[in-house]
């Protein structure tokens, strides 16, 4: 019985000493697109549309903005009722596809060869995400508010970072330097946000009075989400030492939107007949509004929370922080916690979107393979001449 044990153990060692389990360090990168079917929409941010010149501190307030699909559009209409109702006369509309993880990725990965046929590591990948854009013009709808004209101008994309904990089958003994692969991964978001740019051009605002801009920008952070990376790919190891990959991969991951945050909200005008400018940053509440905004009842107050911050929720009800069941608002903060009424100083609640992050995409890169056996013979060179004795 103890020979027995001996020569497993003998066995045992000599399988180790010869697959060689060992480490790898590994470096590379590659690019994404959509997915095979890029048939998912990007959310973005669309400003309250009103004709009704009464309404210009709404449509200035970034807490009326609705959270849509991206579109591309043209409008020509009017509103009509008493409910305001608008009919759109001529246009166009089509939805935009994408995913936030199109674009180029950088990996950078420890793992470690249990055998020459399955090897575990832990990989973290950073994304520089493409820029999605949309555009909607409104030929005739907000002639009073916005004016004729008005373009909106939406760009969005993302940068993260991703830990993906994976396993790795092989399809080729030790010896091959050629070694088909599959691997299998499980993409956990760690950090990184979703950037929202708005441009407003309305070259006719406020009555034809003034030709206004605003700029706006949004960072949109996520919280916990779970997804799933794979990938197919050949490994050529020229040396013991050196394993050059390359890999087809996917991805699966829908990321949950935690808050978003406007950082950037400033409005420019110049008076079409005198020419005089205005400046005004909406969230400090410094700077100048045009005139007619103020002789409207306009203030450049700075924003409160509840027009700043939006706060996803998986579920609304009358509790909410939103206007959506009745409650109303007071910008000055006098109603804060009392029945019927939003909480200025607090987060504006939404139902919850989640961002399409799947992708399909090719990568390549270096692995360095260690081990006391392979710093022994880093090129090979001792092994193959043994060989060539044999």
């Amino acid at each position: 019985m103890k020979k027995l044990n001996l020569l497993l153990l003998s066995v045992l060692a000599a399988a180790t000493y010869s697959y060689g389990q060992y480490f790898q360090l590994s470096v590379g990168g590659g690019y994404a697109w959509p997915g095979l079917t890029n048939t998912t929409t990007v959310k973005g941010f669309q400003p309250l549309l009103s004709n009704s010149i009464a309404d210009v501190n709404n449509v200035l307030d970034p807490a009326n903005a609705s959270v849509i699909d991206f579109v591309n559009s043209t409008s020509y209409g009017h509103f009509t009722g008493t409910d305001n109702t608008y009919s759109d006369t001529a246009g166009s509309k089509s939805t935009v596809h994408g995913s936030y993880a199109s674009g180029a990725n950088i990996t950078i990965a420890a793992s470690y060869r249990i055998n020459p046929y399955i090897s575990v590591g832990l990989n973290f990948n950073y994304l520089w995400g493409n820029t999605i854009s949309s555009s909607q013009l409104y030929g005739n709808s907000v002639t009073a508010t916005l004016g004729p004209n008005t373009m909106v101008t939406q760009k969005t994309h993302a940068t993260g970072l991703s830990v993906m904990p994976s396993v790795t089958a092989f399809a080729a003994p030790a010896r091959w330097k050629v070694k088909p692969y599959v691997r299998f991964s499980i993409n956990l978001p760690l950090a990184g946000s979703v950037e929202h740019d708005i441009h407003v051009e309305s070259p006719s605002a406020l009555l034809n009075t003034t030709h206004l801009t605003s700029d706006l920008k949004v960072k949109t952070e996520s919280q916990f989400s779970l997804g799933f990376n794979g990938g197919l790919g050949v490994m050529y190891q020229p040396i013991p030492l050196i394993s050059i990959w390359g890999e087809v991969t996917g991805t699966y991951l829908n990321v949950a939107a935690k808050t978003s945050t406007l950082t950037e909200y400033v409005i420019d005008g110049r008076n079409l007949t005198t020419g005089a400018t205005t400046h005004a940053d909406r969230i400090a509440g410094t700077g100048q509004l045009p005139g007619i905004i103020t002789a409207l009842g306009g203030t450049n107050a700075p924003l409160t929370q509840y027009s700043r911050v939006i706060e996803y929720v998986n579920e609304l009800n009358s509790e909410s922080n939103t206007t959506d069941y009745g409650k109303q608002r007071d910008k000055t903060g006098a109603h804060n916690g009392q029945a019927g009424y939003v909480d200025e100083s607090k987060n504006h609640q939404l139902q919850r979107p989640y961002a399409p992050f799947s992708n399909f995409g090719l990568s390549v890169g270096i692995s360095i393979n260690m081990s006391k056996k392979i710093f022994q013979d880093p090129l090979g060179k001792k092994a193959k001449a043994e060989a060539e004795k044999k």
